[in-house]
């Protein structure tokens, strides 16, 4: 079950929340909070998806495929988040990065 909360939400409070060990995004400056719990199924998909996107990438050198944990915060500033998001995976394109940077093994 989700709960929508207005308020005014921060990038500390966000990290604050992460510590309760809740599902937590923010929509047009509306906090969600739901459980952190997914069906099996859900986590075998994700996994599978992993594998297979992460292989590819890798094996091409294009970046990075990281899985859910990284939150983005897409909309707003740090004082007064907007939008963000926690995907199940997420890409990142060497492009994005500068020249040599890869992301600790």
């Amino acid at each position: 079950m989700l709960e929508q909360v207005k308020t005014t939400i921060t990038q500390v409070d966000l990290q604050q929340l992460e510590a309760e060990d809740k599902w937590i995004e923010v929509e047009d400056g509306e906090l969600i909070i739901g459980e952190n719990i997914v069906p099996p199924i859900h986590v075998i998909v994700i996994r599978n998806l992993f594998r297979l996107l992460d292989a590819y990438v890798t094996s091409n050198q294009l970046g990075e495929v990281l899985i859910n944990g990284v939150r983005y915060i897409l909309g707003g500033t740090s004082q007064n988040v907007q939008r963000a998001y926690i995907p199940d995976l997420s890409f990142f394109t060497c492009r994005t990065h500068p020249t040599g940077f890869r992301l600790a093994e």
